[in-house]
């Protein structure tokens, strides 16, 4: 069954914003949006503090809708009929 999962989006840009790359959060879990909205700040700075000198960091946290696992063996449901 499908859900609905809060993630935060964090990217590490150069001084200039012109070049960005995005920071691997796929650890980092969160109880709802108020939670990762709170975390936010503490996230930035960390990352902040282990990037290059002078790089900047932002962050947003978003909803991301999880997929099923696919059945074992690739097997496909059929439906009952």
């Amino acid at each position: 069954m499908s859900g609905i999962r809060v993630v935060i989006h964090l990217v590490r840009c150069t001084q200039s914003l012109l070049i960005c790359d995005d920071i691997n959060t796929d650890h980092i879990r969160f109880r709802d949006a108020a939670h990762c909205e709170s975390q936010l700040p503490a996230l930035i700075e960390i990352a902040t503090r282990q990037g290059p000198p002078k790089s900047v960091v932002m962050g947003r946290c978003r909803f991301v809708l999880e997929q099923p696992a696919p059945p074992p063996n690739g097997a496909a449901r059929t439906p009952s009929g």
